[in-house]
């Protein structure tokens, strides 16, 4: 069973996963990044004469640590939930998470292009020149805020 040999989660439906849990409290508190804020382990059985519903009432970060896995239909995905570890995950291990899986409608739409969805070699070039021509444009200098802002004033003095 996948589910006992990745970290710790709440208890998914088959099928289904953890998405049933994510899409109720994304309607109930407004979105997904309430939803996994509030994400509860709730498990419900029933035998002949009872039914017996159990409910955590803390978060899943207080309850399975920085680190855990939310399966999204017969998909797991970890989640890492501090940002010390995310940025030791990411930033100082990066290469080890370079060639990640990707959703196959995504794969399917786009191929192999792109910044978000792409792997390995491909996403290296892509983000290198992204980066390259975002810095050429000012993008990480105060002057393009200044730029963008006294267009956004000009259209809005337009408008009104």
């Amino acid at each position: 069973n996948l589910q006992f040999c990745c970290s710790s989660g709440p208890y998914p439906v088959l099928f289904f996963g953890n998405l049933p849990q994510v899409a109720y409290y994304s309607w109930k508190y407004g979105g997904v990044v309430s939803a996994f804020k509030h994400i509860k382990n709730v498990y419900s059985f029933s035998s002949k004469n009872s039914f017996v519903r159990v409910t955590f009432q803390q978060s899943p970060f207080k309850i399975y640590g920085p680190v855990f896995t939310l399966w999204f239909g017969p998909i797991p995905s970890v989640l890492i939930a501090d940002y010390t570890l995310a940025q030791e995950a990411m930033v100082h291990n990066g290469a080890k998470y370079q060639d990640r899986w990707s959703p196959a409608m995504m794969v399917e739409g786009r191929g192999d292009r792109g910044v978000i969805v792409s792997n390995g070699q491909i996403w290296q070039e892509q983000r290198r020149f992204s980066l390259h021509v975002l810095r050429n444009l000012g993008v990480s200098r105060n002057l393009m805020e200044e730029r963008i802002m006294d267009e956004f004033n000009l259209r809005l003095v337009l408008f009104i």
